[in-house]
């Protein structure tokens, strides 16, 4: 088995972690949900739902984590992850206007620049500071600075 699916499968086994894992899940589709319904367009309340569902969802999949070395990798492939996805959504942004409006291309290359500007927007922020958050909370728990 591999170790994603041992880890992900360790998160409905134990009683405790399924209880926080199924109620971040049902957290992050009530936001999400609730987010799409009142729109996102130039509306703060829907980015503010947006923006809490993203971090319940990813919340939901880290919360057994206790190490400061976890939430810095973290942070690193979310700092990496938004270069990227910057870099690539500026790619297909820039490929999909060679193309006319009705081929298939077009269709592609737009999915792709919008799904690359929303990684960089929305997701790669919200991991960034929860790695930030979770290693500063980690590491003043670890210098017992905390009881």
């Amino acid at each position: 088995m591999s170790k994603v699916k041992s880890y992900l499968k360790n998160l409905l086994d134990n009683k405790q972690h399924k209880r926080t894992t199924v109620t971040l899940l049902i957290l992050a589709c009530l936001l999400l949900s609730v987010s799409f319904v009142i729109g996102i367009a130039d509306n703060p309340l829907g980015i503010f739902f947006l923006m809490f569902g993203v971090l319940a969802l990813t919340l939901a999949i880290i919360h057994p984590w206790r190490k400061i070395k976890n939430y810095m990798i973290l942070l690193v492939i979310s700092v990496v992850g938004f270069m990227i996805s910057v870099l690539l959504y500026n790619l297909f942004y820039a490929v999909t206007h060679k193309f006319e409006e009705n081929t298939v291309f077009f269709f592609i290359f737009e999915l792709m620049h919008v799904f690359f500007f929303l990684l960089g927007v929305l997701v790669f922020p919200v991991t960034a500071a929860v790695g930030i958050v979770g290693a500063i909370l980690f590491y003043i728990r670890s210098e017992k600075l905390i009881p």
